[in-house]
């Protein structure tokens, strides 16, 4: 017997045999792995969210569908995970150390699960996925006939009522979810502007919170999502014009590029939900950013001398009042006029081409004696920033 098998040793005939349909149909994905968090997603007549997680020697599982909400139980969705893991060898890490028992991840520590595995078997046909594409018998109402002729209005409402029986319900929306909204920068300066990943989040039973995995959403999706913050915010993300999108190899995962405009309106209600983040370009991680309510800061040149040098020092730095922020200490900068500086991300003004030449090149010197000449050539290039020269004059 295999440590798998071993594993789901208690789990009825029929679930196992319905979910190795899944498997075998190549139902099942993988969105998310590590050593001790799973996320995957199974199709079937909508996308259904299964997590499983390392705990000491349990392994704790979930599943959105109807049947495990409502017993706690292992699903067909849940032992399709678990055969596709095996497939892809993830099972492997766990081989030396591998868990002996299933425990349902409910969250209410007040709600007691059904674990009569042996006797779970009912799944079929009451929570059966493609039971939308079965004509179920209806019985005759009272008073009515049925005849072998009907008219064609009969025919067209009968045919309505149908599509309408082989409908699935809307996605619902678990409370316990949390939408995070993860700004994305390009690894260097760029034209490019940031993007925003919309993933979830939901508490582990053990505290904390499980892996963030991407957001699956529809328009339809919007109007169930309790936070009127969010919903706000979807609805102008779907707003933004199509080609902006970036989409991955699944169409499930939508990440949106809005423009200088869009951010002036959804980076104060993002950053108002407590959920706004910055993943870093270099690890992954993500760390929590706080939008900067203060007027923009205005990007300008400074020229300082170096009397021992008998020359000057041309930099730029961002202004704001009495504050100023050295040009090369943002960790992040785009075009659409952002920055990122510690925690905190800020709107600025100023000229992209020389923010980007003095990140780039950093200071530059002129000596003393080019002083007029580089004066009156700095003010024949078009959209120079502020000046901001010394006392003494230059020449």
């Amino acid at each position: 017997m295999s440590q798998l098998d071993q594993l789901g040793r208690h789990i009825g005939q029929k679930i196992k045999e319905r979910g190795r349909e899944y498997f075998e149909n190549r139902f099942v994905r993988i969105v998310y792995e590590d050593p001790e968090f799973i996320s995957a997603q199974v199709r079937g007549s909508r996308i259904y969210d299964v997590d499983l997680e390392r705990d000491n020697i349990s392994l704790l599982y979930s599943c959105d569908c109807p049947f495990f909400e409502d017993n706690f139980n292992v699903c067909k969705h849940i032992w399709a995970t678990l055969l596709e893991m095996e497939k892809q060898g993830l099972l492997e890490a766990w081989k030396h150390d591998f868990p002996n028992e299933l425990i349902p991840a409910y969250l209410n520590p007040h709600q007691e699960a059904n674990l009569n595995f042996r006797n779970s078997d009912f799944e079929d046909p009451l929570y059966i996925d493609d039971i939308y594409n079965i004509d179920a018998a209806k019985p005759f109402k009272p008073g009515h006939t049925e005849t072998s002729q009907q008219s064609n209005w009969q025919r067209l409402l009968g045919k309505l009522n149908q599509a309408k029986e082989k409908t699935p319900d809307k996605q619902s929306w678990q409370n316990e979810r949390e939408i995070i909204y993860i700004f994305e920068f390009p690894r260097q300066d760029s034209r490019y502007g940031p993007t925003i990943q919309l993933n979830t989040r939901e508490p582990k039973k053990t505290g904390g919170w499980k892996k963030e995995k991407p957001l699956s959403f529809t328009h339809e999706m919007l109007s169930t999502i309790p936070d009127p913050a969010d919903r706000e915010i979807l609805h102008r993300l779907v707003g933004v014009q199509r080609e902006t999108w970036y989409r991955s190899p699944y169409e499930s995962t939508a990440r949106f590029t809005p423009r200088d405009h869009d951010l002036q309106v959804l980076l104060p209600k993002i950053s108002g939900t407590g959920r706004l983040y910055l993943r870093s370009a270099e690890t992954g991680e993500i760390f929590p950013l706080k939008w900067d309510e203060a007027a923009p800061w205005i990007f300008q040149i400074d020229v300082r001398p170096d009397h021992s040098g008998g020359q000057y020092e041309v930099s730029g730095a961002f202004y704001r009042a009495d504050h100023r922020i050295e040009v090369s200490q943002p960790e992040y900068v785009s075009y659409e006029g952002i920055f990122v500086a510690g925690e905190s991300i800020s709107f600025f003004n100023g000229s992209r081409d020389w923010l980007s030449f003095f990140r780039n090149e950093g200071s530059f010197f002129f000596p003393d004696s080019d002083a007029d000449r580089w004066l009156e050539e700095m003010y024949t290039i078009p959209g120079i920033p502020p000046l901001n020269l010394p006392v003494e004059p230059l020449f």
